[in-house]
Parts: structure tokens; C-alpha cells; sequence
């Protein structure tokens, strides 16, 4: 579990509850642990959101930032919650019942609020379900840690009783060219973010389209073309191919995500969507 940088009470708990915290959906949702509160394995990362109309998703490490992009990327998922709490008095029954000591805090020995890294709001043909998906590093998954392993069946046992599908995801089973090409484009997506009016994104995608469809000529000359055919000059320059990249964000263009996406290269266009297999 992550290591808190403050000091777990009942009151303390009891404040974080009152404030919001892991409630609400889609925007209005509140993470219960932020990369303030916690120390972090490697980098922690703060992410607008796509799906969350610009939240600030809050990920404590490279492998949940990972997670999350593919998780924006995907169409089936509607909404992210990160740092999702599982209400104490359960885990403490659940603990108990399965005669596994609870986690607490180190110093004031008050019983932890366990968190699972991501709850899942997702569209199936049968309706909208919901996947927890804990992110942990192959080396953090070593058989003889039977602490971890005693935390993960606490969680386990959590979801099973509420029905919901959970599993651990490790880096080896994302597909790191999306994740690499998401991370790319990401900041990308929202119009305000690349500084051009409406009419400037409908010229350049008007002009852009048949020629990348056309796949004969890499994305830096076409996007250099553009900015010459449309009257983009000086710092103007460079307009053309952070548009080309709103459009890849937004899905305007149908993109072989799973090709690295480089604009010295032609872009993967594809006749059909990219199936990118079962949801990690």
C-alpha cells in the first residue's frame, strides 16, 4: 500500500468523507488519496481528463498512468474513478472474517482506508457494469510477500461480495505503442489546448484529410504543406500538425493505434477501428 503523509484518525477520516471524497462520478468525483497525500513509486501524475470533462485525475505511478491512458482511449469506458475507497467497516469484517490483520497506520495505529486504483464505469451490450482494476509491478506480485497477497484478498474478497469484476494488471499486459501514442496526443484533445478557432479546424482538417487518407507521404510534410496552403506563418507555424494530432485524440481520423505514430513517418490509416483486445 502507498505510504500516507498524514496521520490516519477517525476524525481524520471522518473529514475526508465530509469533504467528498470518492464520491461522485464523471467530474464531480473526488479521489480519496492525491499525489499530495502519499509517497509514490517513481513519478505520480496529475492528467486532465477526457472522459471527466478536463478532472484532474490524480495516478500514483507510471504503471497507473499507463492504466489510465488506456482507459481514456477505450470507447466502451465511460467513466475513470481513481483512487476508489472501500468503506472501512467492510474491509475490517472482511479482514476479520478471513483472519487477516487489517492495515494501519504506522503511527497512530488507526485502521487504514484501503483504496482500489481504478473503478470502471463500463458499457457492455448488456448494459452498463463496473471493473476494479488494481495496477501493480510484476516485482510487487512476488509469491512470497504474503502481506501483498493478504491485502489483495481483502480486496478481492471487497469486490466479490459487491459483485463487481476486479483484477491486477501489470505492465507486461498493456500494449505499450497505445499507451506511448496516447501519452503523444493526449494534451491534444481539447480544442482550447492547440490555440486554433473553429474555422482554422475545419480548414486544415478539410485540407489534411484526402492526403492522409491517401497514405503516400509522412505526416511532417503534409502538416508543413498545410501550414503553407492555409497562410500559417511565424509562430503561427507548427498549427497543421497539432491539429493533425486533435484529430488522432478525437478519433476524426480512424488510426492504427498500435503503430507508433511519429510525424516522420505516414500515418496508419486503417479501414477499419483497431481492436486492441480484452480490456486490461
Amino acid at each position: 500500500m502507498a505510504k500516507h503523509r498524514w496521520n490516519i484518525s477517525k476524525e481524520s477520516i471522518e473529514q475526508r468523507i465530509k469533504e467528498g471524497r470518492g464520491q461522485g462520478e464523471g467530474f464531480n468525483y473526488r479521489p480519496w488519496l492525491t499525489v499530495l497525500d502519499v509517497t509514490s513509486r517513481g513519478c505520480s501524475h496529475i492528467i486532465a481528463g477526457w472522459k471527466t470533462d478536463g478532472r484532474d485525475h490524480h495516478l500514483l505511478s507510471d504503471g497507473e498512468k499507463y492504466c489510465f491512458l488506456v482507459y481514456e482511449w477505450s470507447k466502451c469506458i465511460l467513466d475513470i474513478r481513481e483512487q476508489f475507497p472501500l468503506p472501512l467497516e467492510k474491509t475490517l469484517a472482511i479482514a476479520e472474517t478471513a483472519g487477516i490483520k487489517h492495515p494501519v497506520h504506522p503511527i497512530t495505529k488507526h485502521p487504514v482506508v484501503m483504496t482500489t486504483d481504478f473503478l470502471l464505469t463500463v458499457l457492455t451490450s448488456e448494459g452498463i457494469v463496473y471493473h476494479a482494476r488494481t495496477f501493480k509491478y510484476p516485482e510487487e506480485l512476488n509469491v512470497r510477500n504474503t502481506r501483498v497477497g493478504q491485502l489483495f484478498e481483502i480486496e478481492r474478497l471487497y469486490w466479490q461480495l459487491a459483485n463487481i469484476n476486479w483484477k491486477i494488471v501489470t505492465q507486461p499486459q498493456l500494449p505499450m505503442k497505445l499507451v506511448n501514442n496516447i501519452d503523444h496526443i493526449h494534451n491534444f484533445c481539447n480544442l482550447k489546448r492547440i490555440n486554433l478557432t473553429n474555422e482554422e479546424v475545419t480548414d486544415i482538417y478539410d485540407w489534411l484529410t484526402p492526403r492522409v487518407n491517401a497514405k503516400d507521404t509522412p505526416l511532417r510534410d503534409l502538416t508543413r504543406g498545410c501550414d503553407k496552403a492555409l497562410g500559417f506563418k511565424g509562430s503561427e507555424k507548427g498549427a497543421s500538425l497539432r491539429a493533425a494530432y486533435h484529430f488522432i485524440a478525437n478519433k476524426r481520423w480512424n488510426i492504427d493505434m498500435n503503430l507508433l505514430i511519429e510525424p516522420c513517418n505516414i500515418l496508419p490509416i486503417i479501414n477499419t477501428e483497431g481492436e486492441y483486445g480484452d480490456l486490461p
